[in-house]
């Protein structure tokens, strides 16, 4: 299998005959949607300071950077080099001053020695006075609308901080597209397993609070590691659902191997890690077996460990009861009826399905126990090792629920590696659903009237409504024995969240459909 990654991000790109099916799809959208004609110029009162640390660039890659930055409709921007190249790429700084003499928003200054990426994008952000700071690496491309489409979020959203989609293309073309990533909206969870923001991005300069934007010993993850702190404290993440970055993928980048920075990895672990301490979170984080650079978040649980009650939706089954005799939490009971629980915790499961994961309990209730956590569903697997559903997605496509990823194979890491890692969602399926007792009894349980397969849904919706996060995890499998038919249209569902379904998925892009081999562009 190939991939190419960038921080944080990994994409597939090939898993037998997919990525034939998968690269005219991308090309093809981008050919939709990025016509760059007729494009309006736009003022606006909002400084942003764009800081690109150099080290060595290539000529070609460099003068492309700075055109983009020159064609961005926006016109309040600045510039902001520091170049810490070698003497043998002294080339870096003639070209850098030749476009300082055009344009007097270009700022540029030879560092005495190179101070690596951390050192010498803070010596950037020395430089800048814009109220807001946007981050461009020195061989990447911004669409022309990427300065305007982040001012329209700044303004109309009050945002202090703002991320966009971002495309990966093959270098030189930057219409030889290898993967588009769709990003979810702000996803606390998400973002503790992968630096999925990324690219392109902007923040209030005040959210850094007089300190280091980068810091040192976070070498190769150090974008994540803002970002986990600024998004703590700032008050309005904005996501803008747009392709307004361009990143390069060459022999010599991150986004091509993580041969070439393999530190990364470990610097990532211990930004997730000190976040969550910083937040008096008492967590391990390790990297995923498949993929160093997603992470899996391992809370303690908190003691004295709480009854769980597995709740069967349908009466007892043989292979269902026989399955959680394999459970290693201690400290569980099984009901028939709702009625007879006595735990701290619901643990609802369809009675036609069978534990795959002994510590499933244990990898629920980590997510369950916590304050801001209104429910947690696992990974739902047809006998036959494909995915029945990994969560449930409001509105996409113009379909008012449907499962995630359903047909992938048991292992596969999904669009963008979501199938690897504990994550936000808006619902989570009822066939293995866990929730605390006095959270599903505050908003009055089940809705009686809503058809079976609803419900757990419908819970899950509600329970948004109250503020609660919703979290699917990969780490807790069981095996669902059902006919694997979609689910029934519901008048009653439809009616009574027409709003939300009209409005879409925040945890899923508006710009994707959900294809036989999962998400792909939509055209």
């Amino acid at each position: 299998m190939k991939y190419i990654k960038n921080e944080g991000l990994l994409v597939t790109l090939s898993r037998g005959r997919r990525t034939v099916k998968t690269a005219p799809i991308l090309k093809a959208w981008m050919n939709t949607h990025n016509d760059n004609d007729n494009l309006q110029k736009v003022s606006g009162s909002v400084l942003f300071s764009i800081i690109t640390p150099l080290y060595n660039t290539d000529a070609a890659f460099l003068k492309e950077m700075i055109e983009s930055v020159l064609s961005q409709t926006y016109g309040n921007w600045e510039l902001c080099l520091a170049d810490g190249s070698d003497n043998e790429h002294d080339y870096v700084g003639s070209i850098c001053l030749e476009y300082v003499h055009k344009d007097q928003r270009i700022k540029y200054k030879k560092l005495d020695k190179n101070y690596g990426i951390v050192g010498n994008s803070n010596r950037c952000i020395e430089m800048s006075q814009g109220e807001y700071i946007s981050l461009l690496d020195h061989d990447d491309i911004l669409c022309p609308t990427a300065l305007a489409d982040t001012y329209k979020a700044v303004t109309s959203d009050e945002a202090d901080f703002v991320y966009s989609d971002e495309m990966l293309f093959l270098s030189p073309d930057v219409k030889d597209v290898i993967a588009i990533n769709f990003k979810s909206d702000y996803a606390s969870d998400n973002l503790n397993a992968q630096n999925y923001i990324c690219h392109f991005t902007s923040f209030r300069k005040s959210l850094l609070g007089g300190t280091d934007a980068f810091r040192e010993g976070y070498e190769g993850s150090q974008d994540h590691d803002l970002f986990l702190r600024l998004t703590r404290v700032a008050t309005r993440v904005v996501h803008i659902p747009k392709v307004l970055y361009y990143w390069r993928s060459h022999s010599q980048s991150t986004a091509q191997t993580i041969k070439s920075k393999p530190y990364a990895s470990v610097s990532g672990v211990k930004a997730v890690q000190e976040n969550l301490s910083g937040n008096g979170v008492s967590a391990e984080v390790v990297c995923h077996p498949k993929n160093p650079t997603i992470y899996k978040v391992q809370f303690s649980l908190c003691q004295p460990l709480p009854k769980v009650s597995v709740v069967l939706s349908s009466g007892n089954s043989d292979r269902c009861i026989s399955s959680l005799r394999k459970t290693t939490y201690a400290n569980y009971e099984t009901v028939n009826a709702l009625k007879d629980a006595t735990g701290e915790y619901l643990l609802f499961l369809d009675s036609n399905s069978k534990v795959i994961t002994p510590d499933w309990i244990e990898q629920m209730l980590m997510y369950a126990q916590r304050k801001d956590v209104g429910a947690v569903g696992g990974m739902i697997l047809y006998p036959d090792n494909t995915v029945e559903n990994a969560g449930m997605i409001i509105g996409m496509g113009n379909v008012p629920v449907q499962p995630v990823s359903r047909g992938l194979r048991r292992g596969d890491s999904g669009y963008m590696g979501r199938l690897f890692y504990a994550q936000n969602m808006s619902a989570v399926s009822g066939a293995c659903l866990m929730v605390r007792k006095d959270v599903f009894e505050s908003i009055g349980g089940y809705d009686e009237e809503m058809p079976h397969e609803y419900k757990g849904i419908d819970l899950c919706l509600r329970l948004r409504q109250q503020g609660y996060l919703i979290v699917w995890t990969p780490w807790a499998e069981v095996y669902h024995y059902v006919s694997g038919k979609d689910l029934e249209e519901s008048r009653y569902f439809i009616n009574k969240w027409k709003e939300l379904i009209e409005k879409g998925d925040p945890y899923f892009n508006l710009n994707l459909v959900q294809g036989k081999y999962g998400f792909v562009p939509k055209l």
